[in-house]
């Protein structure tokens, strides 16, 4: 069994606040997941650890696994352009290896109506604890009227337990901000979500994850997805959202330099979403006449 120092059980403790403290936070929907292996996966995104994390669970950014890489990805909701949004990334590791950062931007909407939220955040790792903390600034904007702004605050965190069960909380505008005017105004949504990562095998070619999504006044959210990758090149993924009857599949290639990802939700009452992300590893890439990595 692994053991923890003493001085390290205070973030265990944390994590378990974060936890239980989810029926305490405001009301609203919760912050969109990006990235399309999120979506290939059922949405679940609380436990994983990639480019995406500096946008979906800043705790997730873990060191040891994450490169320096910079990722866009675009989804199209329902069939309207009106539901859709583009997200970038870029995300690494900084001089000491036990600390990560990233920074990244989200546009949803169209012309008429608009959200736009970009992040930078750092998160650190401390034995087989990893804990990030992320800014965000965030923007609405509707046609013949003033945007609206505000700067808030998320937090998360991961643990690795007996090697192969990954726990991760991870909580969205903890500074409760609100944006609008002084006198109108509404808080910003915040959410807490948790989750658990089943991961069988040291070489993660097998990942089974599950999650649940917690605002007060609405039903929990549940879901769960896998990702297999059958060989090094490939690796399929599928997921479910029980709450919602929907269910997503998806695929991603991988190359030393890019990755390609391509996500498929289905929901029953209103319709099909597509995702796709490309990831680029910066690290390893060779520019034309180099004989040196970047």
């Amino acid at each position: 069994m692994l053991k923890y120092p003493k001085r390290f059980h205070v973030l265990l403790i944390w994590i378990w606040l974060m936890v239980t403290a989810g029926y305490a936070f405001g009301q609203g929907n919760e912050n969109t997941v990006q990235g399309a292996r999120s979506a290939g996966m059922g949405n679940t995104s609380v436990c994983l650890s990639d480019s995406w994390a500096i946008l979906n669970n800043i705790g997730a950014l873990n060191p040891d696994s994450l490169r320096t890489e910079a990722a866009v990805s675009g989804t199209g909701k329902f069939g309207t352009a009106h539901a859709g949004n583009v997200a970038m990334a870029i995300t690494g590791r900084l001089p000491n290896k036990n600390y990560s950062f990233g920074a990244g931007v989200v546009k949803f909407g169209s012309p008429l109506y608009s959200e736009t939220r970009v992040t930078a955040g750092i998160a650190r790792k401390i034995n087989h604890i990893n804990m990030g903390l992320a800014l965000n600034y965030v923007q609405n904007y509707t046609e013949g009227m003033s945007s609206k702004n505000t700067v808030l605050a998320e937090a998360g965190g991961t643990v690795l337990i007996m090697k192969k069960l990954l726990l991760a909380a991870h909580a969205y505008n903890i500074t409760a901000s609100s944006i609008g005017t002084e006198r109108y105004s509404t808080v910003v949504p915040q959410t807490l979500r948790t989750g658990i990562a089943f991961i069988p095998f040291k070489s993660n070619e097998l990942i089974l994850t599950g999650e649940a999504a917690f605002v007060p006044r609405y039903p929990a959210l549940f879901r769960a997805g896998l990702e297999y990758r059958i060989i090094e090149a490939l690796a399929v993924r599928l997921g479910t959202e029980p709450t919602t009857s929907a269910y997503s599949c998806g695929i991603g290639v991988f190359s030393t330099y890019l990755c390609v990802d391509c996500g498929l939700n289905i929901h029953p009452e209103l319709g099909i979403s597509s995702s796709l992300a490309l990831k680029c590893n910066l690290k390893d890439l060779k520019l034309w006449g180099n004989t040196k990595p970047l």
